[in-house]
């Protein structure tokens, strides 16, 4: 007996619901919504077994520069990354200076960090990203700075 206000598809209640997988090739998705929180979606990726849910992205960072620059211009700093709970990421300029972000447990995170260098030659620059879940990576790359 179904009780009165039950909708497959939904979770409500204690009562456990039934919910659509719907999507095509190696992923699926799973939709429906849980009362007072609104859409719940979780991605079902190819590989994992009945006890097993991945959610997020491999830990992935692509790191590039603009260099070579003359001095007095800024080296501008491209950022690409994918995990499950980005903490932030920290750079080493190779020039004596650091700077750092923050992602607030996002899962990707793109954009740019500009910096300026005082004097020619060439800077090794390390930029380390922190997942909370996957731990941390860690690129390098090496900046020229003309007279």
């Amino acid at each position: 007996m179904v009780k009165p206000g039950y909708v497959p598809g939904r979770l409500r209640g204690p009562r456990p619901s039934r919910i659509p997988i719907s999507g095509s090739g190696p992923s699926r998705t799973l939709t429906g919504t849980i009362v007072g929180l609104g859409a719940l979606t979780l991605a079902i990726l190819a590989g994992c077994s009945e006890s097993t849910l991945s959610v997020g992205h491999e830990l992935r960072f692509g790191l590039s520069s603009n260099s070579p620059v003359p001095v007095g211009d800024s080296v501008i700093f491209r950022y690409d990354v994918a995990g499950t709970s980005l903490s932030g990421m920290v750079i080493d300029f190779g020039d004596s200076s650091a700077d750092s972000l923050s992602f607030h447990g996002a899962q990707t995170a793109t954009g740019r960090i500009a910096h300026r260098y005082g004097r020619s030659g060439s800077f090794p620059v390390s930029a380390t990203v922190t997942d909370a879940i996957q731990g941390a990576r860690t690129e390098t790359l090496s900046v020229q700075v003309d007279p």
